[in-house]
């Protein structure tokens, strides 16, 4: 009706029409179950009243198909005028009139509902938040593929989505890529669609859009799809404490059935109950969501089991599940019931939610916690296995390492042992030798007391004699000579030696004009010493066994050195060679050491003793370089004489031999002297060398 002020809103009330007594009847229904409703305690209401009649209800096992149901748009007259004057109101004022939250309890008139909507959403003249829309579809989204193939199972029951490629599939299709484009973050996600098609059956695509957008950021609806869910997680611990304390019985039977709330509510609060229950039903609950939020999710899950409550209790797991995808959305198929389901919702007290979001909150840190806890005690627990492993592998590389250790250790003190029996061996032999010395300086002591004298009958002693002799010679000895010793001096010759008269009293000669045949010692042979007179023989035998004796004295002091050097050389090369030993056995065992094996030789114990080696030699070449010229005209004249015997001794042997015996010269002494005589060669060779 035309009126002057333009903010004014005036409804005429056309026609009113009614069903008959079908409709009184539902009116007297409706007006005893408020009386009832008044009461503050719910559970004294009679639900069995509000379970449809067993004929209304489907015995198929189908689920209900979403956008089933017809609505009504008949409205009463009075309904009519309360709702002019509150929207007149709400218009000037801008505000929410008091009567306004008991008029959309009751349920807003399908007439109405596009704009009481849009106003309880805050979007009715929202004109920037349109022309939005409008830019929003002409963009592409990568969600284009799932949008398309949800819209096809979006209220297939309803005829406005029923025709693919319609005007309803379309319009749904455009809300939502144009909303999976507006909110990046939360993008598109399957539920959305039947929440902007129960949007689409009330008002244009521009406007249902802006309502989605309100309902999904100042509603809270988008925090239930954000970070995992965790938001609709918390909500469903708010439902399960509100069953706890309102239906204990029903909560109970849930725990030992292993039903938890997500296998049936999380579909509820996602789509706001749109995708199971039929369209008057669903409608009704937005009616209420749109006026006081959140709260109507909770109050119409526990008025649906409460409804279901005496059903739930005799079901097992599978059939709880069953009931609630099939039975339950057919009972509130009735209008009247649905109805009813939504006055017992709405006068549902749930004031505690803040205070369960609370223990939420510090159930979840302690969850936090305890799996930070569990993932580090994984952590520590594969750690120890590690370590343990490695334990195990180092003690078995101990005990081979130990193992290996004392075999070398046994080995070495096997080798110890055996150089210590070849030191004593030596050590013995050295004491042999120098008993051998004595017994021969004790025998020829002997032999000095009855061969004696010159003329007088005192030949002296023959190693004094022989030393004069050769300081005679280096006094004697003219400087140019054909023959040079070793030191570089003169050496005589055999007729120098036979001529000089005071030669032949140092070498023994008795008396002049005794002519002799003897091996002298610087001779190649036997030499006549002229000039000595005719001599007893056993005096000759005397003397030539006294050369013999003397022969085999430097020989045996000859061999004691030798034996002592090579004693201490072996010593030397016993001990590098273990060590050696050791650090090749090291290197081979354990190759990060093979440096540190290789590099023994230059440890200071191996230095020092190739230093001592080295001055060892280089001492002996100075002491023999040192030695005094008669000393090397002895070496050399021994050696000459040594020479001649093996050769003379050996053509003796091979010649017949005449049968005479030689009392001074057994025949034992004589091989021992032949086996003295090589030593002694042997050694004179190498100490000229």
């Amino acid at each position: 009706i035309p009126s002057n002020d333009i903010t004014e809103v005036h409804y005429e009330v056309v026609s009113i029409e009614t069903s008959g007594e079908l409709d009184r009847n539902r009116m007297n229904l409706t007006l005893n179950l408020a009386s009832l409703i008044r009461s503050p305690s719910i559970t004294s209401v009679d639900i069995e009243t509000l379970t449809p009649k067993e004929e209304d209800v489907s015995d198929g096992d189908e689920p209900l198909l979403s956008g089933t149901g017809e609505v009504s748009k008949d409205c009463s007259e009075g309904e009519l005028e309360s709702w002019a004057e509150v929207l007149a109101r709400w218009t000037s004022t801008k505000q929410r009139p008091r009567k306004l939250s008991s008029l959309v309890l009751a349920g807003i008139p399908e007439a109405l509902r596009g704009e009481v909507w849009r106003r309880l959403a805050g979007c009715d003249s929202d004109t920037h938040l349109m022309d939005t829309y409008r830019i929003l579809i002409s963009k592409d989204s990568v969600c284009e593929n799932v949008i398309q193939r949800d819209i096809n199972r979006t209220f297939p029951a309803h005829d406005f989505f029923k025709e693919a490629g319609g005007v309803g599939q379309d319009s749904l299709y455009h809300i939502s890529k144009a909303y999976a484009v507006y909110d990046s973050e939360v993008g598109y996600c399957q539920g959305l669609s039947f929440l902007a098609a129960t949007l689409l059956l009330h008002m244009p695509e521009e406007q249902a859009f802006c309502v989605l957008v309100k309902l999904m950021y100042d509603y809270g609806l988008r925090d239930l799809y954000k970070d995992g869910f965790e938001n609709l997680y918390m909500r469903l611990y708010q439902l399960n404490r509100l069953m706890e304390e309102q239906l204990p019985q029903l909560w109970q039977h849930f725990s030992d059935k292993g039903v938890e709330s997500h296998m049936f509510a999380s579909q509820w609060f996602l789509t706001l109950f749109t995708a199971r229950f039929p369209l008057y039903f669903v409608f009704h609950i937005l009616d209420v969501f749109l006026l006081q939020g959140v709260d109507t999710l909770f109050q119409v899950a526990l008025a649906l089991l409460m409804m279901c409550k005496k059903d739930l209790l005799t079901l097992d797991f599978e059939s709880i599940l069953k009931y609630f995808r099939v039975s339950l959305p057919k009972k509130c198929r009735n209008e009247e019931v649905a109805r009813q389901l939504m006055r017992i919702a709405t006068s549902l007290k749930v004031k505690k939610l803040k205070k369960y979001e609370h223990e939420f909150a510090a159930l979840k840190e302690a969850q936090d916690s305890a799996d930070q806890y569990s993932s580090e005690l994984e952590r520590l627990k594969s750690t120890l296995l590690r370590a343990e492993e490695e334990k195990r592998r180092l003690e078995e590389e101990a005990v081979q390492i130990k193992e290996m250790l004392k075999r070398e250790v046994n080995r070495a003190e096997t080798e110890s042992s055996r150089n210590a029996a070849i030191i004593a061996e030596y050590k013995q032999i050295c004491h042999r030798l120098d008993n051998e010395q004595g017994t021969a300086k004790a025998a020829l002591n002997q032999l000095r007391v009855p061969v004696g004298g010159n003329a007088s009958g005192n030949l002296g002693n023959p190693k004094d004699s022989l030393q004069r002799w050769s300081l005679h010679m280096e006094e004697s000895t003219p400087a140019p000579a054909t023959t040079m010793g070793q030191g570089g001096s003169e050496l005589p010759n055999k007729s120098q030696i036979i001529s000089c008269a005071q030669c032949c009293d140092l070498l023994g000669a008795g008396t002049k004009g005794v002519t002799t045949t003897d091996y002298h010692p610087l001779g190649d042979g036997e030499v006549p010493l002229q000039g000595c007179g005719d001599g007893d023989p056993q005096l000759v035998r005397a003397q030539e066994r006294i050369r013999e004796l003397e022969l085999e004295l430097a020989q045996t002091k000859l061999a004691h050195v030798e034996a002592e050097c090579r004693n201490q050389v072996t010593l030397i090369m016993v001990y590098i060679v273990a060590k050696c030993s050791r650090a090749m056995w090291i290197s081979e065992q354990f190759p990060p050491y093979h440096t540190l094996s290789l590099s023994f030789m230059y440890l200071p114990e191996v230095r020092d003793l190739v230093h001592q080696l080295h001055a060892a030699a280089a001492e002996l070449q100075v002491a023999k370089n040192s030695w005094p010229p008669w000393f090397h005209k002895t070496l050399s004249s021994i050696k000459e004489v040594a020479n001649k015997k093996e050769l003379i001794s050996t053509a003796a042997a091979a010649a017949p031999q005449p049968q005479h015996r030689r009392d001074s010269a057994p025949t034992t002494g004589l091989a021992r002297d032949s086996h003295s005589r090589e030593n002694l060669r042997g050694m004179v060779d190498m100490g000229t060398t």
